[in-house]
């Protein structure tokens, strides 16, 4: 899930040029800040933390602590602070959006919705609030309130690669492998090492048979390490069948028996009868 970090940066580059008329809360806060953007999030939440000290209304130092916290999976802690931001800021739209993460993470869908709805009240431009909520209602398989919101996202970002992939995910879960297929497309263009939408668009070339494109998505996850490589050469095997290179699917199959620790009765018996 996604958090923006927007508000960090403009207070980073603001504090950067008034550094000097900076309140000793503010200096904990820049320091918070910089230790965020190194992703040393208990380091960040220390100095938080001392800002909060010095002015327990600091509004910026509650918020990203809240962040790091839900980084942290640090749930009640995070709540807790995007809700005192809100009490202190009933207009601060990110912390809406950072309280709804939370409360999806804590299983309550129903005010993680309203949440999203505030942020996107207070903020339509931001295309974050659309994404997560659309990601939430394909869990909760609202199918098309996802689209609508996935949709949404892209026009406010057309390069907003992750919208694009999760359009993809959806289609192909419709069976519709052309959308699919063009949705992971647009996803791999905007980012190359993208490498679930290899996964994907190969799934869906296999699906429409097109099993010489499907290798070439396949391959290149090979040569990359990809994760999930129990189903990645059970894929190669079936597409080397097809396109008649036995050799191949042998060995690929022997990958996949192997890691099943030859526990799959059929796939064995194919294996003994096409490979020995």
């Amino acid at each position: 899930m996604r958090i923006r970090y927007m508000l960090l940066f403009l207070f980073l580059n603001f504090f950067e040029i008034f550094g000097q008329n900076l309140s000793p809360s503010n200096q904990c806060l820049l320091k918070g800040g910089e230790k965020e953007s190194q992703r040393d999030y208990k380091g960040a939440i220390a100095e938080f933390s001392e800002a909060l000290k010095l002015n327990s209304e600091n509004i910026e130092a509650l918020y990203h602590r809240g962040i790091c916290s839900f980084i942290l999976n640090e749930l009640d802690q995070s709540l807790k602070d995007f809700s005192t931001v809100i009490l202190l800021s009933p207009i601060h739209a990110a912390a809406y959006h950072g309280r709804a993460n939370v409360y999806v993470s804590l299983g309550k869908p129903k005010r993680a919705l309203i949440d999203f709805a505030k942020a996107i009240e207070l903020d339509s431009n931001t295309p974050d609030p659309y994404f997560n909520r659309g990601y939430l209602y394909a869990q909760m398989d609202s199918v098309e309130l996802a689209f609508k919101d996935y949709k949404k996202v892209l026009l406010i970002d057309s390069l907003y690669k992750d919208a694009h992939y999760c359009m993809g995910v959806l289609y192909k879960e419709q069976g519709k492998e052309n959308e699919a297929i063009a949705e992971f497309t647009k996803t791999i263009l905007q980012d190359g090492q993208y490498w679930d939408a290899y996964f994907g668009r190969g799934m869906c070339l296999r699906e429409k048979k097109q099993y010489k494109e499907a290798l070439k998505d396949f391959e290149l996850l090979r040569d990359n390490n990809y994760y999930n490589k129990t189903k990645l050469w059970s894929y190669l095997s079936n597409c080397y069948f097809e396109v008649g290179n036995a050799e191949k699917g042998c060995l690929y199959l022997n990958e996949l028996l192997f890691k099943m620790n030859y526990n799959n009765k059929e796939l064995t018996k194919y294996y003994e009868i096409h490979c020995k």
